[in-house]
């Protein structure tokens, strides 16, 4: 009879640890598979570096319309020229000449003076009336109110000054242009294409005192400063049709 119960226990005390171990197996199972899971919601993806985006590379910066002139101005000057592209907006009715320019000065906070010596030589009161609308740059502005009054103005010693256009045209200045970013056109052929249509009857080949001279890729220049208006502009067309080509 012992034997049987002793039987009874030892048979009951292994079941119960075999019970035990099965469920430490169950739970270090769980744990592991809880581990693991954590492990991978918290690791980043690996990217292979063929599965990158790839980045876009910066382009150069497209040619300056600007021609490029090695004439050096002063900062005053600099802000002068910068505002010949500003905005403005005015109406006169017999107003001063005066008193118009002065207008300009304050509105693009720039100075502005009339050469009066020059305009008294010349028979051109600084009263003349001007009757007029503008809606333009101030480049536009000054060409359509000085041409009636066969003015010019010029940017020298800090200040655009206003002058007779026979002062201004005497008064020749020497600049250089850059010209080999304009790769279609040879300089000796644009210096023929400028005496052709820039400034007609102003060069020495028509009788006039203005001269141009090509020389290593560049434009050298003697010329009022109109005429250096017009060859910047000039050479601004022909480098954006140079762009629209590439």
């Amino acid at each position: 009879m012992k034997t049987k119960l002793s039987l009874i226990v030892v048979t009951v005390l292994a079941g119960a640890v075999a019970i035990g171990i099965m469920n430490s197996r169950i739970v270090h199972s769980d744990e592991t598979k809880t581990s693991t899971s954590k492990t991978v919601q918290g690791m980043t993806p690996a990217v292979s570096p063929s599965a990158k985006q790839p980045t876009q590379q910066n382009k150069p910066p497209r040619t300056e319309l600007r021609a490029l002139t090695f004439h050096r101005l002063s900062p005053s000057e600099q802000k002068i020229t910068a505002s010949m592209d500003a905005e403005t907006l005015a109406e006169f009715v017999d107003t001063p000449l005066s008193d118009v320019t002065t207008f300009l000065s304050e509105l693009h906070d720039i100075p502005i003076i009339l050469d009066e010596f020059s305009l008294q030589e010349q028979g051109i009161s600084t009263d003349a009336p001007v009757s007029m609308s503008f809606a333009s740059s101030l480049k536009n502005v000054l060409a359509n109110l000085l041409e009636p009054l066969k003015l010019d103005y010029i940017v020298a010693n800090d200040v655009l000054k206003i002058v007779p256009r026979k002062v201004a045209d005497e008064r020749l200045e020497v600049r250089v242009y850059e010209t080999r970013h304009l790769e279609d056109v040879k300089s000796e052929e644009l210096a023929e294409v400028v005496q052709e249509t820039v400034a007609v009857g102003t060069w020495a080949q028509s009788g006039g005192k203005a001269a141009v001279k090509s020389l290593n890729g560049c434009l050298v220049v003697s010329q009022s400063q109109r005429g250096h208006r017009a060859v910047t502009d000039l050479l601004e067309q022909l480098a954006r049709h140079t762009q629209i080509g590439d």
